[in-house]
């Protein structure tokens, strides 16, 4: 009976313990979409086209001198 009862709360802990870790991921992955979906949708910034490729930053230099001239 005992050992039985320490079984069923184990099972219940993991469960638990499952089920907080689920939740934290669900949350970090919601967090991280949202962030990334605002990344996607900012202006571009220089610090953003440090890594773009140079077809990319040659079109935001020609946007830029564009929009000085004018």
């Amino acid at each position: 009976m005992a050992d039985n009862l320490l079984q069923e709360s184990i099972y219940q802990l993991q469960r638990d313990w499952d089920c907080q870790l689920f939740e934290k991921m669900e949350s970090t992955l919601l967090e991280f979409t949202h962030l990334k979906v605002e990344m996607e949708n900012a202006p571009p910034t220089f610090q953003n086209l440090q890594g773009a490729r140079p077809e990319e930053r040659a079109v935001e230099d020609r946007d830029a001198k564009g929009n000085r001239d004018s």
